[in-house]
């Protein structure tokens, strides 16, 4: 019903934290030269859990790989789960799609070499953590209009699943990696 309104407020808080925001150098490593590597995905997509953790692996042992998922609904509906990843809930989201907490600003604040948005959907909140990121290099799905969220893009179908844009993302870094 508000989604309207919440999305003019949604953007202006974007673009507020993108000029309050140092500017963050950033760069495009050869595969070899990423040690760090954080991902971003959607977490109620549990039957994409084993293909994120099969790219994590393929990504090597020498590499360290870290998971944020956001799971948009309250601990009340999700009840009491073992999550095989940290997540967050929409608790610490607030009305406009901001999200904040303590777990949410240490993964944006911390310098992966290559961070990854693992999602089949857009997500603003996660689209907002993408942007505000001091990770050095930013890479997700391409989407028209979301070039400040990102580095490099993978152009895929709107209907791409994650385990499709997994591929392509693979292959964009082998293309980095070749050049």
């Amino acid at each position: 019903m508000f989604d309207w309104l919440k999305a003019i407020y949604f953007k202006k808080a974007m673009s507020e934290a993108l000029a309050q925001n140092p500017a963050v150098e950033r760069m495009k490593l050869p595969l070899a030269q990423i040690k760090t590597v954080g991902i971003l995905f959607n977490g109620p997509e549990e039957r994409y859990y084993p293909q994120i953790e099969a790219f994590a692996k393929a990504l090597g042992s020498d590499r360290q790989v870290d998971f944020l998922a956001y799971i948009p609904v309250s601990q009340k509906k999700l009840g009491v789960r073992n999550m095989p990843y940290t997540f967050f809930l929409n608790n610490l989201v607030n009305w406009f799609g901001i999200p904040s907490g303590l777990k949410i600003d240490q993964f944006m604040n911390k310098r992966f070499d290559l961070l990854l948005y693992l999602c089949d959907e857009p997500m603003p909140t996660l689209e907002y953590m993408m942007a505000l990121s001091k990770s050095k290099c930013r890479m997700g799905r391409y989407t028209e209009g979301k070039e400040y969220c990102y580095d490099l893009m993978v152009n895929v179908p709107e209907t791409a699943t994650v385990p499709e844009l997994i591929y392509a993302v693979q292959y964009a870094l082998q293309q980095v990696n070749h050049n």
